[in-house]
């Protein structure tokens, strides 16, 4: 029974933590991608700056 109710809480956490990185993921990259853009923007590049754009 103990074993049973330890595995039970350990797939709960491995849920949540699953959970928590789709949602990390996402603004991961987003902020990377405006991270990006803002650094081409600043150099004049923008077509590049106009791409990324697209991307989001």
């Amino acid at each position: 029974m103990i074993n049973k109710v330890y595995t039970t809480q350990i797939k709960e956490k491995e849920a949540i933590i699953v959970s928590l990185q789709s949602q990390i993921n996402p603004h991961f990259l987003y902020n990377t991608l405006d991270m990006i853009k803002c650094m081409v923007e600043m150099k004049g590049v923008y077509e590049t700056c106009e791409m990324i754009t697209a991307l989001w």
